[in-house]
């Protein structure tokens, strides 16, 4: 390997860094999760869970399980609907949770929550066991500025203009060599 080969390398390898770093960051901070509702609701036991903990502005997962309490078997046939108002709103939003056939106990829905503050959530289940409402208020923070993110962008703008830079100085140099050879 020649020696003017090695600082590109050492360019991509800190990109690939900056972007794995980037992006753990990012994993880690979307798997906390947070129950926000736990009870005995109608015929139906149902927990909700909110991804992430603490709610914040912008997208929120929502996940509710729903089981029979007389048997505690999961309930997968039911029909889940979430409704969400900001309090300081008079517009409602409406979300269809949906369960899969990899996950039939888990309803999930993911909403876009574009303000803070406290908003009121409604969920409605209506299945086999019969019909159920629960109403809950949930605390939504703003979204803050993500300074690790900012500095993974800044760097790997950094570490490809550099990239850039090597690559035509090293094309630059070999045309001279090939002139003067």
């Amino acid at each position: 390997m020649r020696w003017w080969a090695l600082p590109p390398l050492a360019v991509l390898a800190t990109l690939a860094l900056l972007v794995g770093a980037a992006s753990s960051a990012y994993a880690q901070a979307e798997e906390s999760t947070s129950t926000v509702f736990q009870g005995l609701v109608g015929p139906y036991q149902i927990v909700v869970i909110a991804i992430p903990n603490p709610p914040k502005q912008g997208l929120l997962h929502m996940r509710a399980t729903l089981s029979n309490p007389a048997t505690d078997e999961p309930v997968t046939d039911a029909r889940v609907l979430v409704f969400a108002q900001r309090e300081e709103s008079a517009e409602r939003g409406r979300a269809m949770l949906l369960n899969s056939p990899a996950s039939p106990a888990s309803y999930d829905a993911q909403l876009n929550l574009l303000e803070e503050g406290l908003w009121h959530f409604t969920f409605e289940v209506s299945g086999a066991l019969g019909e159920a409402r629960v109403e809950f208020p949930l605390e939504v923070q703003r979204q803050p500025r993500s300074l690790a993110g900012g500095l993974a962008w800044v760097g790997m703008a950094v570490a490809l203009s550099v990239l850039v830079a090597l690559v035509w100085w090293n094309m630059r140099r070999v045309r001279v060599h090939n002139r003067a050879g």
